[in-house]
């Protein structure tokens, strides 16, 4: 073999040699940049996996409610947790005012559903469901009172006709002891009972609830009174 020969041969075989081991290396060094890359990179908090413990140990802090509070009408907290007094008692007491502003309503010692009209105590006040009016017997009960210029018949379920003399507010106390008026109660002298109008009570907001043999006069949540068939 020639010296030529000999040389090359040496240099394949030393080629061979860094070739294989740069294979074996390869992978180790792919590998520490896996390694390498993942722990020097932040990790990220995923999606609906919020952490209980931030990131430095500390409690996470709770989302505030999004809602408005019932008892200040202010948002960020539940009336539960509110630290300003409760306001139940100055609710149901603007509902009294209301009521009492509004049409007001009844003494009710007795009440029945239909007009019966047999004399009785002119005192005492009906719950009529079918009457358009309130309608009232007794002058002395009103607490204003307006004459009426017209000739202004009542006409009754029964066939009666009565005259209207006038009109005007009747101030009544239920039994709950809650001061209402009626407005607009037509003065009718001839009428043996005195009416409450059960449609009128509706239209401005009162419930009626017939159930036992009584009814019970509600408006808004609130008790008003109630009376006995």
């Amino acid at each position: 073999m020639k010296i030529e020969d000999l040389i090359l041969k040496l240099r394949i075989e030393e080629d061979h040699r860094k070739y294989d081991k740069k294979d074996v290396n390869a992978p180790e060094a792919k590998i520490n940049v896996v390694e390498h890359g993942q722990s020097s990179k932040p990790k990220k908090n995923k999606p609906g996996k919020g952490s209980k413990l931030g990131l430095k140990g500390g409690v996470s802090k709770k989302p505030k409610f999004q809602r408005k509070c019932f008892n200040c009408d202010k948002l960020g907290h539940k009336s539960s947790e509110c630290r300003l007094p409760k306001k139940k008692k100055n609710h149901e007491a603007n509902v009294v005012a209301e009521i009492s502003k509004d049409v007001s309503e009844i003494n009710l010692s007795v009440v029945m559903t239909e007009a019966n009209l047999v004399r009785s105590n002119p005192k005492e006040w009906w719950l009529d469901t079918g009457a358009t009016h309130h309608i009232c017997s007794d002058r002395e009960m009103f607490n204003t009172f307006e004459e009426e210029a017209n000739e202004e018949k009542l006409y009754m379920g029964n066939s009666a006709t009565f005259d209207v003399k006038g009109r005007g507010q009747v101030v009544l106390k239920m039994t709950s002891g809650i001061t209402l008026s009626l407005n607009n109660v037509l003065y009718v002298p001839e009428i043996h009972k005195n009416l409450v109008s059960g449609s009128l009570l509706n239209q401005h907001g009162f419930k009626m609830v017939f159930e036992s043999n009584k009814v019970v006069l509600t408006k808004q949540g609130t008790y008003v009174g109630r009376g006995y068939i």
